[in-house]
């Protein structure tokens, strides 16, 4: 017999979709977030997106977002038992990141999270010259 083809099943993310902004990104972290769970060194998930549906009878009208998430996109903790948030952003800008990205309730939610004794992290990729930066929500 002749060998098969498999369909390539991959989806294919428009790039001009402002929900997949960063998706890949965030692929990568989930990841790493992998990477640490099988080392034991930190169980870490993503937080799913929330999603609003509009239905008509079984046929979906429209799907977007929640207008403004409350929490950040990664969370749990690590081998010491501390809380762990990680918020990822990604810029395409070449030289520096600009905060007006993070949106108040994400401050705000860093601000009581690490108040109760628990770490948060922004995680920045600069898209064009393929560097991340970690940096420390109480920095």
């Amino acid at each position: 017999m002749g060998e098969k083809k498999l369909k390539d099943t991959k989806k294919k993310i428009p790039k001009s979709s402002y929900q997949n902004r960063g998706l890949k990104f965030e692929e990568r972290i989930q990841h790493k977030c992998d990477e640490l769970r099988k080392n034991k060194v930190a169980l870490l998930s993503k937080v799913p997106t929330e999603w609003k549906v509009v239905r008509r009878g079984a046929y979906i009208v429209k799907a977007f977002t929640v207008a403004e998430s409350r929490f950040v996109d990664f969370v749990g903790c690590n081998n010491k038992g501390q809380a762990i948030g990680i918020e990822a952003k990604e810029t395409s800008n070449k030289t520096s990141f600009p905060f007006g990205n993070i949106k108040e309730s994400q401050f705000s939610f860093f601000g009581l999270w690490c108040g109760l004794g628990a770490i948060g992290y922004y995680i920045i990729h600069f898209k064009e010259h393929e560097k991340v930066f970690l940096i420390k929500a109480t920095d």
